[in-house]
């Protein structure tokens, strides 16, 4: 299956000065955890949800996207750090910074996976987004061939707009939309409660209807 082309104007990259700004935990770009990396080159979120864990690094009121490297620079620094193993350490992407699916950030994101796939990794990679997903990044999700994929979409179920600004309707919608790609993809798409406010998780997978 071939994606479609994504083409967009990158996100500008922050001086070293600007980064040196930054709280030490932010600008870590690689991050061990739970039992796996997080890959974290991008900051800044317009999305503005009050529960954001970027009150803590001081850095809410960044709203515009910006990297800390290139892509080709945060791939490098994953593969290489020492604890990565190919083919084994599940991996995260832009989990703590940002959301993955803005519009502006997801080439990125995209040119992460395709560079991991083109090596033939085999990793268990997670995506968590509260954005839109289109059909045409479905296809682009879709088209890797070794990556272990799983898309996670949270769903809140908060209608305060103080608190949570984005539809949590857009949860539901993106779980079907990713069911309805082609049959054996190697992606599958979750959709999963806020555990604060309900007990229930709801884990929607690659099956057929």
């Amino acid at each position: 299956m071939t994606a479609p082309a994504v083409l967009r104007r990158l996100l500008p990259i922050l001086t070293a000065e600007q980064i040196s700004e930054l709280k030490p935990e932010l600008a870590d770009v690689i991050e061990y955890r739970k039992s796996g990396l997080s890959v974290n080159h991008i900051v800044g979120c317009p999305l503005e949800c009050g529960y954001c864990v970027r009150h803590l690094f001081d850095n809410f009121g960044m709203k515009t996207p910006k990297r800390l490297m290139s892509d080709e620079a945060a791939l490098a620094a994953l593969v290489n750090h020492p604890y990565f193993r190919p083919h084994k350490t599940p991996i995260q992407l832009l989990n703590r910074a940002t959301d993955p699916m803005l519009p502006v950030v997801k080439p990125h994101v995209f040119a992460v996976l395709r560079q991991l796939d083109e090596q033939g990794l085999t990793n268990h990679v997670l995506v968590i987004t509260r954005w839109r997903v289109s059909a045409e990044d479905c296809a682009v999700l879709n088209s890797f061939q070794n990556l272990r994929l799983t898309v996670l979409v949270t769903h809140s179920g908060i209608d305060n707009p103080a608190i949570k600004p984005v539809n949590s309707s857009i949860g539901p919608f993106l779980g079907v939309n990713l069911l309805r790609q082609e049959e054996g993809s190697r992606s599958r798409s979750s959709e999963a409660m806020n555990p604060r406010l309900s007990s229930t998780t709801g884990v929607v997978q690659r099956c057929r209807r």
